[in-house]
């Protein structure tokens, strides 16, 4: 059910405007669509409004500019004289309708979108001038029809603007009072903190009464998940959202989380605008104005915990003996002389920067597509086989960076400055498996941030890496005071693995969620297997054991490594086949049952078919014990020869399900609209 934020615009018809200036109404199945001028002529230079009119048969809506997880705006292609400038959309608060966790924001009844044109000053007087161009939307009810039209309005052009009837003049009056308000005198803020953001906002004044439900509708698609319905909790003047960042998005905007908070009974009393245009900087501290960009404080922030994050890598039982050993190294080599200890310690922080620095450069560059490919399940899946295989690696079940290890060791021989730099270098290398918990901190920062000041953050991780090789190779006495490696050091490389395998769970959670018969299942058993194979590679595949015995153990370990990370990424729901009209031709004359899935991304009612019922196992069953032949056409972009296929069936949108039996001159089943499982198992059962 449609929770409405706000009444229907019960304006007028057409002809209850008898002085108004109109396009023709195009209503090509159940939205009516027309052009309406606020003016009956124009004025050279002078701005005038004109609304897109959008008049819904009942249980029928369009959409809002973000449409929610599905769906699609309505868009003007404007046609305008030369010299016009037009404005972008003014919209109404949308209505919030949600179906089976899906979430989508648009219209219902009537709607007005309103544009500000602003002619040129040397436009000629006394002529017509025509406004308007092809106005394309999407009308979802159970089914999603994609509508279009040409419409223009014909603009007489005066010295003097002429208004048009109070009918119209009262109708703008109250399309602009469905308009959000500015937020100024809002306080907002965004903190993002792991895979949620907590949203903020603050009213200038006191707000007295209940102001009903109230929405937040980010301005950016798929920015959030919505299966919760985005509840916005009160606090006196303070609403507060704790939203899941949605997987499919883009990562978060840069300049904060733009959006619109709507009260359905309004801000200031029944009748009273009820949506406001708000940004929340990201990173702001509680209270950061609206308008004002993330406190300087946050990136101070980063910086120190990158620091503190570089530092603490020494700890590692794979870095910290390193310490002591190349401080004495460079006093050794020096013969005690401070300068060139000093110029040593120097040149091996040097090395430690690079290697920093190419790893930043490594990560921004995957940063491009990190957060599109958390949608890929095969990415989702193979980070965290990476991510157990670290934690485990913490653990002690295998030792990652034994070989980098012993080239160290020939490095240090080769001596001079060359080698201490190549020495930090590899340093660098051997900690990288105990990095990786930083890492995903600073990969998620880098996500939201530019990349100049991701390379800062990551810079600062190298900074603080290096610091104790510094201080050490400037005061080589300080040596004294550190305390000798132990039983502790081994302790706080297991803590990390545990951070490590949380980050691994949560993977665990993203593709549970995904769509895939027993996925979730195959995935368990795959990392089970893949785990096993890092013991069997840790046990008998160390360096202590023989050649043979080494051949053999990684011999077996990679084979159950192939073996668990193939199961933990295959599924059987992906059984579809793309549609064509000769392969469904061939399939029919061959006696093969099929069923075809007309879809679209847009289209909520699909995507509910599909994960409701298409691919469930009890359905998926169903398809192979009965020899059914899946074949999904994918409508998304209204290309041939589906649409052709459409219309074969007398339909002009989606959803559509197509079941053909055995026999080919038998006339096939459609469906239209929401399935179940029970409609298409019988029929199954009958065919």
């Amino acid at each position: 059910m449609m929770i409405r934020l706000l009444p229907a615009l019960l304006l007028a018809s057409i002809p209850a405007f008898p002085g108004g200036v109109h396009s023709e109404v195009v209503k090509p199945n159940h939205v009516a669509v027309e052009w309406i001028s606020e003016v009956k002529a124009i004025q050279p230079g002078t701005p005038f409004w004109v609304a897109l009119r959008l008049a819904h048969d009942p249980h029928w809506h369009t959409y809002w500019k973000n449409p929610g997880d599905s769906g699609l705006a309505t868009k003007v292609d404007w046609r305008l004289p030369a010299g016009f400038e037009v404005s972008d959309a003014h919209w109404p608060v949308p209505l919030w309708q949600s179906m089976g966790g899906v979430a989508v924001f648009g219209y219902e009844d009537e709607a007005f979108l309103l544009f500000e044109l602003r002619p040129p000053k040397d436009l000629p007087v006394g002529g017509l001038v025509q406004i308007g161009g092809a106005v394309s939307w999407l009308e979802c009810s159970e089914t999603c029809i994609p509508g279009r039209g040409e419409l223009r309005l014909d603009l007489p052009v005066r010295t003097e603007a002429l208004a048009g009837d109070p009918a119209v003049v009262n109708a703008f009056s109250l399309a602009r009072s469905r308009l959000p308000a500015s937020g100024s005198g809002w306080r907002a803020s965004a903190v993002e903190k792991g895979a949620h953001i907590d949203l903020s906002f603050e009213a200038p004044g006191s707000i007295a009464g209940d102001v009903g439900v109230v929405r937040f509708f980010p301005a950016a698609s798929y920015l959030f998940d919505y299966t919760d319905g985005l509840p916005v909790l009160r606090r006196g003047n303070t609403f507060t959202i704790s939203a899941v960042i949605g997987a499919s998005g883009g990562g978060l905007p840069e300049h904060g989380i733009r959006g619109l908070l709507a009260a359905e009974k309004g801000w200031d009393g029944k009748g009273t605008r009820q949506g406001v245009e708000i940004v929340a900087p990201l990173g702001g501290s509680e209270g950061a104005s609206v308008r004002g960009g993330a406190p300087a404080l946050s990136m101070g922030k980063a910086i120190l915990f990158a620091v503190l994050g570089g530092m603490i890598l020494n700890l590692m039982p794979c870095v910290f003996p390193v310490i002591s050993l190349k401080i004495l190294g460079f006093v050794n080599f020096a013969g005690e002389n401070p300068k060139i200890v000093w110029r040593h310690g120097l040149s091996f922080a040097a090395g430690v920067m690079v290697s920093f620095w190419v790893l930043a450069g490594i990560i921004l560059a995957l940063k491009l597509v990190w957060a599109a490919q958390f949608t890929n399940p095969y990415f989702v899946i193979s980070m965290c086989i990476l991510f157990l295989l670290l934690g485990l690696s913490l653990f002690g079940v295998f030792e990652i960076g034994t070989t980098l290890t012993c080239i160290g060791g020939q490095v240090r021989e080769t001596g001079g400055l060359a080698g201490s730099f190549f020495s930090g270098a590899l340093a660098t290398l051997v900690a990288t498996p105990c990095v990786a918990p930083f890492m995903g901190a600073a990969i998620l920062f880098a996500s939201t941030q530019p990349a100049m000041i991701a390379f800062i953050v990551f810079s600062f991780i190298g900074i603080g890496m290096a610091l104790p090789y510094l201080l050490l190779s400037r005061f080589p006495g300080w040596l004294k005071a550190l305390p000798p490696p132990g039983p502790w050091m081994e302790s706080l490389k297991q803590f990390m693995g545990f951070l490590l395998l949380g980050f691994a769970l949560f993977l665990v959670w993203v593709v549970s969620n995904m769509p895939g018969d027993d996925r979730l299942g195959r995935l368990l058993l795959g990392l089970l297997l893949v785990g096993f194979a890092a013991w069997v590679y840790g046990r008998w595949g160390a360096l202590s054991r023989t050649v043979a015995t080494r051949i053999r153990g990684s011999i077996v370990s990679l084979v159950l490594f192939v073996g668990g990370s193939t199961y933990a990424m295959s599924t059987s729901a992906y059984q579809w086949i793309e549609y064509s009209p000769e392969l469904v031709e061939e399939l029919r004359d061959e006696g093969t049952p099929v069923f075809i899935d007309f879809t679209a991304s847009w289209c909520v009612t699909c995507q509910l078919n599909k994960k409701a019922v298409l691919n469930t196992r009890k359905v998926q069953r169903a398809f192979d014990r009965f020899g059914v032949t899946r074949v999904v056409a994918d409508w998304t972009d209204q290309e041939e020869p589906i649409t052709s296929a459409l219309e074969s069936f007398g339909v002009g949108g989606v959803p559509l399900c197509v079941l053909y039996g055995k026999d080919p001159g038998a006339e096939p089943l459609t469906w239209k609209g929401t399935l179940t499982r029970g409609m298409v198992i019988d029929a199954l059962e009958k065919m």
